[in-house]
């Protein structure tokens, strides 16, 4: 990620600017009274989700949000984000790790409890498992794709 473009920030950004404990995608959610679908994801995955949301057309119903900083968990601050959004439907989590590991168990009751209204989040990611790596690079790559899809396809459901 070192050398992603995308992570990049501004000579200004990096001098002047400060460090963001959530960030918001900022290509996404120009409308926020037309965002029905949250993505809450971290690290490589995030960056994998923008890139992905950017190669569609009409996402005004999507926005993704990078948790920069899991620990202590920035409550307040997606909480008062999320207000913004007043006609959303679903809140995601997505990650690339079996359901097991990873942030999941950790950032699921914090985003449930932030969540406005009766919105609950749903996870969308690889079944617990074992082992983290399902060891063959296509069934990998095969998996990481369905992932990806899935977390800004419109219409579809996670895995509860």
């Amino acid at each position: 990620m070192l050398r992603n473009q995308v992570m990049a920030s501004t000579t200004e950004e990096f001098s002047e600017g400060a460090f963001e404990s959530f960030v918001e995608t900022k290509a996404l959610g120009k409308k926020p009274k037309s965002v029905e679908r949250i993505v809450f994801a971290t690290g490589k995955l995030a960056v994998e989700l923008r890139e992905k949301a950017a190669t569609e057309k009409n996402t005004d119903w999507l926005q993704i949000i990078s948790i920069e900083e899991i620990y202590p968990f920035p409550f307040t601050g997606v909480q008062e984000a999320l207000k913004k959004y007043t006609n959303l439907k679903e809140i995601f989590w997505a990650q690339e790790e079996p359901k097991n590991m990873g942030a999941w168990t950790f950032v699921e009751p914090r985003l449930n409890a932030a969540a406005p209204g009766n919105l609950s989040v749903t996870y969308i990611g690889r079944k617990r498992r074992s082992s983290p790596a399902e060891g063959d690079p296509l069934v990998h790559k095969n998996e990481q794709q369905r992932i990806m899809t899935q977390a800004i396809t419109r219409n579809n459901e996670g895995e509860k």
